[in-house]
Formats: structure tokens, C-alpha cells, sequence
């Protein structure tokens, strides 16, 4: 399971290989997690949690910090605010390990200009 989240600095993904570890917690709590491993294969902030890792609730609350379209940079994990206004059919196709998924073609945009999204699974 991937969760999105944030600190002061920004965003980042935290991927749970044993979801209950969120049992009882709802969209918007604030955690303290230790015994996380940053991933640095991947290009934006990616921690995973493993069977040393602990997350507790806390007493904190990060607004997301938006980043404009026009100040996109490649290789980052970044959180937008804007409007998809384009959505394209969904298309199936067989991935290199013979499972079926699907791709899905948008387009989004702020004040600052328009992107072009990809969106794979589901």
C-alpha cells in the first residue's frame, strides 16, 4: 500500500508492505514513524516500512505545499492544486510480465500552465 505524505519540507511516499499497520487511522492523521528505509532508487522521497518500523498517531498537521505547473521539475515528488479537465479513455493492455493492467491519458491545469498526465493501473 502507498500513502502520501508530508513534512515541512514537502511530500513523499511511504509504502507499507503490512497496511494494518494503519488500522484505526483515518485520512488527515498527523504519525510519528520510525524504523523507516529511504529508498534511493526511487526519483522523489520513497520510504518503506518494514517489520522493524512503528507509526504512531501524533499531534501534527501539515498543509500540502503546492507546487505550480510551470515550476515542474523532472525526477520529484511534488503535490498540485488545479483542475484535470481532460480525461481520456482507459486502454488495457498486457504488461512485459503477462498481467493485465491499463493506462489512462489527462490533462491538468493551474494558473500557471497546463501538463500532460499518465496514469498506469488500477
Amino acid at each position: 500500500m502507498d500513502v502520501a505524505i508530508a513534512d515541512a519540507t514537502g511530500t513523499g511516499v511511504l509504502v507499507l508492505w503490512n497496511p494494518e499497520m494503519l488500522d484505526g487511522f483515518v485520512l488527515g492523521d498527523g504519525i510519528h514513524a520510525s524504523g523507516l528505509r529511504r529508498n534511493s532508487r526511487s526519483a522523489g522521497r520513497e520510504y518503506s516500512a518494514g517489520s522493524h518500523a512503528v507509526i504512531e498517531k501524533a499531534n501534527v498537521r501539515y498543509p500540502p505545499l503546492f507546487t505550480e505547473v510551470s515550476a515542474l521539475q523532472p525526477d520529484t515528488t511534488i503535490s498540485v492544486s488545479g483542475t484535470v479537465y481532460d480525461i481520456r479513455s482507459a486502454r488495457e493492455f498486457t504488461t512485459r510480465k503477462g498481467a493485465q493492467s491499463w493506462v489512462r491519458n489527462a490533462e491538468f491545469r493551474d494558473e500557471s500552465g497546463t501538463i500532460h498526465l499518465v496514469l498506469w493501473g488500477g
